[in-house]
């Protein structure tokens, strides 16, 4: 399949210090954890998708990302930052040891913007977003 090179808007966000993006074009909304609950949306915890070393992850600022098409459940991540354009040509494979570390499909690449090696998250490629446990809240 041939790329033609195109800008992407990718919505970055940070979960246990690591950089993530995901293609806005994914996402319906982004709703506090309140809202999440009073409108009965089933959420998943970010990092219980991917492997992290640490076992006790800290959320200092939880939001919930609702995806298109998924309105009924949502995925909680920490500390969004903003939405970056970017160059689908400026998107590079994993490195081979992330590559071999991770093993989950849905991190699709990598781009570097401001500096900083942000992940690229592919949230329709996420299992099912079922599960309430896992991250802790700072307060």
């Amino acid at each position: 399949m041939t790329h033609i090179d195109s800008e992407l808007k990718l919505f970055v966000f940070q979960v246990s210090g690591i950089k993530f993006g995901a293609d806005t074009e994914q996402i319906l909304e982004l709703i506090d954890l309140e809202t999440a609950e009073t409108e009965g949306v089933s959420v998943q915890w970010f990092h219980e998708m991917i492997p992290f070393r640490e076992k006790n992850i800290i959320y200092k600022f939880p939001r919930v990302v609702i995806l298109k098409g998924n309105e009924a459940s949502g995925i909680i991540i920490d500390t969004p930052d903003d939405i970056f354009p970017v160059e689908s040509s400026e998107i590079q494979p994993l490195p081979r040891l992330l590559e071999a570390t991770i093993r989950n499909s849905f991190i699709r690449g990598e781009v570097m913007i401001k500096d900083q090696m942000v992940l690229l998250v592919d949230f329709h490629k996420t299992v099912d977003c079922t599960s309430n446990s896992g991250g802790k809240i700072k307060q």
